[in-house]
């Protein structure tokens, strides 16, 4: 519950979780239906943005005590290391990897902050602020375009999407979610994308799935 999750060589890895954050990693293996303990973060976190880059996880921000900390999963060594600091700090909001490099889109705290970090220099760059307050939403790269989908801003739980050009660094709004939704699960797959459970308008759980091709 509220850490993060990814595939990583085959496997699927699950990291952090709980109201005040926890350090633990775990590995579960699909060919044997086993969970094994990984190497414990450095820092504990919740609500972590995060991203797979070249088969290893980073996480950037989260709550309990790693706001502006950013590291990186090795499966193959099973070890963590912390890199550049997040600048401003953060967490609450929406990560994913495109094109070598990973973007988060904060939210919290009624921030519009955007950023992308470089690996191969170990940087941050600033980039265009978010158009709208937006936290607990997801992030997904469809056709070279970053979508931000749904979350909870100024105005209570949103039905909106921002789209984000990495080319020209520029938003345009995209077409409607259904409904309002914030704190979902949603992953693109083979040219759709599916968006699951959240919370909706009366800030009630919900298990709705929405099934959808978005185009711009």
């Amino acid at each position: 519950d509220e850490g993060a999750a990814a595939v990583l060589g085959g496997a699927l890895y699950g990291v952090g979780d709980g109201s005040f954050g926890a350090d633990f990693a775990l590995r579960w293996q699909p060919g044997d239906d086993t969970w094994a303990q990984r190497a414990e973060q450095p820092t504990p976190r919740r609500l972590p943005m995060h991203g797979v880059i070249d088969g290893k996880l980073y996480l950037a921000g989260g709550f309990a005590g790693g706001d502006a900390v950013v590291t990186v999963y090795d499966p193959a060594a099973d070890s963590w290391d912390t890199l550049a600091d997040l600048d401003p700090p953060g967490g609450a909001g929406a990560g994913v990897a495109h094109d070598g490099r990973l973007y988060v889109f904060d939210g919290s705290d009624r921030a519009r902050v955007a950023q992308a970090y470089d690996p191969e220099s170990d940087q941050w760059t600033r980039l265009s602020d978010l158009p709208v307050t937006r936290y607990l939403s997801s992030a997904h790269v469809i056709d070279g375009f970053i979508w931000v989908l749904g979350g909870r801003g100024d105005r209570g739980a949103q039905d909106t999407t921002s789209i984000y050009d990495p080319v020209t660094d520029a938003w345009c709004e995209g077409p409607a979610l259904p409904a309002a939704r914030y704190g979902h699960a949603a992953v693109v797959h083979d040219g759709r994308l599916f968006l699951i459970g959240g919370y909706g308008a009366n800030q009630r759980a919900t298990d709705t799935l929405w099934i959808g091709t978005l185009d711009r």
